[in-house]
C-alpha cells in the first residue's frame, strides 16, 4: 500500500494512526465537526499538515500527488514510526500529567478539591 486515504465524514482515529505506524502516508479531509477532525489532529500533532485538506477535490488531487511521488515517499515511509514515537500522540507521562491536571482543575471549578498541582494526602 502507498497511501491510505482517511474516511469521511467521520474521519478514522485508530486506523489512520495505524496505517502511519506501518509507514503509510495518509491523505485526511478536515470537516467543520468533531467526529470529521481525528486525521487533522493527528497529522498536526506530527507536523504533516500537508497531507490534510479541506475539500473534496483537494483530497482527489493531494492522494493523486502523493500517489505518483514514488522515491520522495519512500523516504516519507521510513521516517513515519520514529515520527510518531518522538511526537506528543505517544508521550505517556505527558499524556497522564495532562490528565491529571484537567481532573484536578475540573474538581477545584467544582470545590471538591485542592488546588490544581496540589498532592492529596
Amino acid at each position: 500500500m502507498d497511501i491510505a486515504l482517511d474516511t469521511f465524514p467521520c474521519a478514522g482515529g485508530t486506523t489512520t494512526f495505524d496505517a502511519l505506524w506501518m509507514g503509510v502516508p495518509v491523505v485526511s479531509l478536515a470537516g467543520d465537526r468533531p467526529f470529521s477532525r481525528g486525521g487533522a489532529s493527528i497529522l498536526g500533532n506530527l507536523g504533516l499538515t500537508q497531507w490534510l485538506v479541506e475539500t473534496r477535490e483537494d483530497y482527489i488531487e493531494r492522494a493523486v500527488e502523493l500517489g505518483a511521488i514514488a522515491v520522495p515517499l519512500a523516504a516519507i515511509r521510513r521516517g513515519l514510526r520514529a515520527r510518531l514515537e518522538a511526537s506528543a500522540l505517544m508521550d505517556a507521562p505527558l499524556f497522564a500529567r495532562s490528565m491529571e491536571e484537567a481532573i484536578e482543575t475540573m474538581c477545584v471549578a467544582r470545590g471538591l478539591g485542592a488546588e490544581p498541582g496540589m498532592k492529596a494526602t
